[in-house]
């Protein structure tokens, strides 16, 4: 029987979801070599990076290997061709509590869960303690994870 004063142990709980942070950009490719002007100041970009947009923020390049490695396209575009991408994020392990628990974080800074609130197991080991409506608008699906969005608790 699990210890009630320990966190769950999230990578053998079936009931632990698999979650991404989605995070789409829409891109285009640079035509020539050119300058973007920034918020943090003009970043010199060349041929072929991507150009990324965020919405009013203006557009930041980023070396288009780096960012072909790092973002998934959407249909229809074709992969290296301007259109819409999500950032590849690293797997959580989530699970929603039925307790209240307090858990090392980050840095071993001690967090508390309420019931409600999710579990979540970060890829290098420290968890992180989110309430669930802002789990549901943050967190998405991670590939092959059928079980979204997770039923609402009354």
């Amino acid at each position: 029987m699990p210890d009630p004063d320990q966190p769950p142990d999230l990578t053998a709980d079936p009931q632990a979801l698999r979650v991404v942070i989605p995070n789409t950009v829409i891109v285009r490719f640079a035509e020539t070599d050119g300058t973007c002007e920034t918020p943090d100041g003009p970043i010199p970009y060349r041929a072929g990076d991507a150009l990324i947009g965020f919405g009013p923020i203006p557009l930041r390049p980023m070396p288009r290997d780096a960012f072909l490695a790092a973002h998934t396209l959407h249909y229809p575009s074709l992969t290296g061709q301007g259109g819409t991408y999500t950032q590849i994020s690293p797997v959580f392990l989530a699970r929603q509590l039925d307790r209240s628990l307090t858990v090392p974080g980050e840095n071993a800074r001690p967090l508390t869960a309420r019931p409600g609130d999710w579990l979540l197991l970060h890829p290098d080991g420290h968890f992180r303690v989110i309430a669930d409506m802002l789990f549901r608008q943050v967190y998405g699906a991670a590939p092959g994870e059928l079980r979204w969005p997770p039923p609402l608790r009354p």
